[in-house]
């Protein structure tokens, strides 16, 4: 049968037609990729979503079901080490998750976590598919997806620049209007003139542009077109400078780092130190540079202690699950009881490896960690093929994420993904692995059947979607109301889609039904602040302060150092004329050196004066 292959060879128009259809493919998912990195959340992307799930499903079903070249081939590249201990972390998370008694602050973590599966086998098809039309395609298609992320660094350094040059003032202003409904970390981060691209959040777009820079090294080879040599050398210093108005230092230690990998795997290559010579010199042009960045942020200590706040609290709540971890999202709801006063809030730990450690404990640490680890080892194996750029790439998620919360980011997990199942091209899997490999294929077909169906409701679609909208405004607050009922229907231990619900039933007047929606709201998730938080606004709205005011002691018992909440039982106190009481909570904030924003500060004056203290005013 082999021979016959070789002398019945595919006629060359054919395999240039069939691989014309089989670009179609790629080029859906990394067109894709660029709007999920915008849009991270599935609810808004269901068009990559679709064609992502449908990416995978069908790769799978063929491997089950398709002829013994496929199928041999896809299980040989899905049963990679690396990706198996990926899935089975996957799957623990999730069951770990499904045992828990509040699950809500881990499903965003969870279903992250499940769509990296899909993007993974979606990956591995693409991959599949061109190794099957052609030999050595997985190369060429690798190459082009090289090319590709080239132009998107460049597009995405240039987006920094004019956020920075020209659309800064517009958006401050912008920001400086009532009711913008920006988050107020990304506020902060724009008020310091830091870029942050679309992503919202400096720290991760420099964790983005760091990716990026991995494919522009891998054009200073002397095989490629001088076109993509120049463009990925510019591309470059472009990132490079993006990356010195994002201010993360994080970014920029990633990027130096993944450049150095790079650069020392483009110089493996015989007669190429040329281009090699031309970027250490680049880099050092750019070093001054970044470097003044650098040091004035080294110079504030701020975000390094809060690492190890979050470190601190993580090794903590790991300690009392050591084997297990408390389940996913069990620092985020914690977080908030355990954290010093001088911390600022997080839902993350800043580290996967902490992260896990913390929501799965050891059994989750070594499951990630041999997949990391076995990408590093992949990479390490691939250094002289195209399948070490996206391995790379990889990687520098990997380092970032040890100190940043990228591989918590939903932004990250199918990317990270889709990389990974495009870089894994394997050799011929032995037969006695090959029911193992197919009952994994059959596992994920079944993960993605679910997957889908989750997502085909409607009314959960609205009700997710319209959550969003909601903050950012509550113009329409009857339909957010219906549609986070009608999500509460299908997810009714979620306490999330409750608690809004509440808000939107406040801002209604429905007062009854807003305090039974918070009773229901407080059995689902006891660690929650915000309920008692948000029954106290409602007895402050029905005019009962004195109510109100136990309810932000209790909100306080949960977060002993939110600032919003103290200063809510101070106006309370004002209110029943105990101003001595009131000007000891306001003390208490300035003496435990509360993190806050100017407008929180602004408000703080007001309090302050109010009580017959002096205002603090804004630091210069």
């Amino acid at each position: 049968m082999k021979s016959a292959r070789r002398d019945n060879p595919v006629p060359p128009a054919e395999t240039e037609s069939l691989d014309r259809v089989l670009w179609i493919l790629p080029a859906a998912l990394c067109v894709g990729f660029v709007v999920y990195l915008e849009k991270a959340w599935p609810m808004e992307n269901l068009g990559f979503c679709a064609v992502l799930g449908l990416t995978a499903f069908s790769g799978i079903l063929a491997a089950l079901i398709a002829g013994r070249e496929w199928r041999a081939r896809f299980l040989s590249n899905i049963s990679r080490w690396p990706i198996l201990s990926f899935i089975a972390f996957a799957l623990y998370a999730l069951a770990r998750w499904s045992v828990m008694d509040v699950k809500s602050a881990g499903t965003e973590w969870v279903c992250g976590l499940l769509w990296m599966s899909v993007a993974i086998a979606a990956g591995v098809t693409v991959s599949t598919l061109a190794e099957t039309s052609r030999p050595g395609g997985n190369e060429n298609l690798l190459l082009y997806v090289r090319r590709f992320f080239i132009v998107i660094a460049i597009l995405s350094a240039a987006h920094a620049f004019y956020q920075y040059f020209i659309g800064w003032e517009r958006t401050l202003a912008t920001l400086n209007q009532a009711g913008s409904g920006l988050d107020a970390g990304i506020a902060h981060a724009l008020r310091e003139k830091r870029v942050s691209g679309r992503l919202g959040n400096p720290n991760l777009f420099a964790a983005q542009l760091s990716m990026l820079a991995v494919f522009c090294v891998g054009s200073l080879n002397r095989r490629e077109r001088p076109a993509c040599r120049v463009s990925g050398a510019a591309g470059w210093l472009a990132l490079a400078a993006a990356l010195v108005l994002t201010a993360s230092r994080g970014g920029m230690l990633t990027f130096a780092l993944v450049t150095i990998l790079g650069l020392a795997a483009a110089g493996i290559a015989p007669r190429n130190r040329r281009p090699l010579l031309c970027a250490f010199l680049a880099m050092a042009t750019i070093a001054p540079v970044a470097a003044q960045g650098l040091i004035e942020r080294i110079g504030n200590i701020t975000t390094v202690r809060e690492r190890l706040f979050y470190w601190d609290i993580a090794a903590r709540i790991w300690g009392e699950n050591p084997i297990f971890g408390g389940g996913p999202g069990r620092f985020a709801l914690l977080y908030s009881q355990l954290k010093s006063p001088m911390a600022r809030e997080s839902q993350y730990a800043h580290s996967w490896l902490m992260q896990t450690g913390a929501d799965l404990g050891l059994i989750g640490v070594v499951l990630y960690s041999i997949f990391w680890l076995g990408i590093a080892w992949m990479a390490w194996r691939a250094v002289r093929s195209e399948r070490f750029w996206p391995l790379l790439a990889l990687v520098a998620l990997a380092l970032n994420g040890l100190f940043e919360f990228t591989l918590q980011w939903r932004a990250f997990l199918v990317p990270a993904g889709l990389f990974a199942g495009l870089a894994c091209g394997a050799g011929p899997l032995p037969a006695s692995r090959l029911a193992c490999a197919r009952g994994i294929a059959a596992a994920l077909l079944a993960a993605c059947a679910l997957l889908a169906a989750s997502y085909i409701s409607i009314p959960w679609q609205t009700a997710i979607r319209y959550e969003w909208v909601s903050r950012e405004s509550q113009q329409d607050p009857a339909q957010a109301a219906d549609a986070l009922a009608t999500a509460s229907l299908w997810q009714p231990r979620d306490s999330s889609f409750v608690l809004n619900e509440a808000r939107a039933r406040m801002a209604l007047r429905q007062d009854d039904l807003a305090a039974s929606l918070l009773d229901r709201a407080a059995r689902l998730n006891p660690y929650s602040a915000a309920v008692p938080a948000v029954r106290a606004r409602l007895l402050i709205a029905r005019n009962q302060p004195a109510g109100a005011l136990n309810q932000i002691d209790k909100a306080l018992d949960l977060y002993p150092s939110n600032l919003a909440y103290r200063m809510i039982k101070a106006r309370l106190l004002i209110s029943l004329n105990r101003i001595p009481e009131a000007r000891d909570i306001l003390e208490s904030i300035e003496r435990d050196k509360l993190p806050m924003y100017p407008e929180d500060r602004d408000d703080l004056d007001k309090l302050r004066v109010s009580c017959g203290l002096k205002p603090i005013g804004r630091p210069r």
